[in-house]
């Protein structure tokens, strides 16, 4: 969703979407730092999906929209490093392990 919409004006309809399906991986997940990552994240999807406070985030020629769709993508690289991790430690494996998925078995 973040990669295809560009965001930079205000869509309460894309804000809704990426509150939906964060806030489902959250509960999912059950992590307090899991937690914390999709809210960082969706505070940042509050100013992407606003009709003016992505500008705030505007630095040189990258625009705030830019912005903060890489810190949006950061966070949820995190939380997919988050849930690889305790995926792992749940299985008993190193965390580097690649991520488990319940068909690979």
């Amino acid at each position: 969703m973040i990669l295809h919409h560009r965001g930079g004006w205000a869509d309460s309809d894309a804000l809704r979407k990426f509150r939906l399906l964060s806030d489902a991986a959250s509960r999912a997940l059950d992590d307090l730092e899991g937690a914390a990552l999709i809210r960082a994240a969706g505070e940042y999807a509050s100013d992407l999906f606003s009709g003016s406070d992505h500008q705030k985030w505007a630095t040189g020629r990258t625009s705030g929209a830019d912005i903060l769709r890489l810190c949006i993508l950061a966070k949820l690289d995190a939380f997919r490093d988050r849930v690889v991790h305790l995926q792992a430690a749940a299985r008993g494996r190193d965390a580097s392990d690649r991520m488990y998925y319940p068909w690979d078995e």
